[in-house]
């Protein structure tokens, strides 16, 4: 389970000339796969650690000429999200 949460959506460069003054998308629940391992490097406590995650999210967009709705759409949102790190066991 994921929360996805925007905090700071400006209207983009090619709505603003059609008049935009704001936009924001909607804050959703997804579901979220994961998949990591860690990995020991020697005895000494250092290691490597890998991370895949796959977002599913959808939100609704929204873009505002003043006060008023110009246009409302819905997007699916299916992001990978892939990480690596170092770690020290102690």
């Amino acid at each position: 389970m994921t929360y996805f949460w925007w905090i700071d959506v400006d209207p983009g460069a090619d709505t603003i000339p059609l008049g935009v003054t704001r936009t924001t998308l909607s804050d959703e629940f997804g579901f979220v796969l994961q998949a990591g391992t860690d990995i020991a490097i020697g005895d000494s406590g250092f290691g490597l650690t890998i991370d895949a995650k796959r977002y599913f999210v959808d939100t609704t967009a929204r873009w505002y000429s003043g006060d008023a709705l110009a246009i409302e759409t819905r997007h699916q949102l299916d992001p990978w999200v892939l990480s690596a790190g170092a770690s020290y066991r102690f």
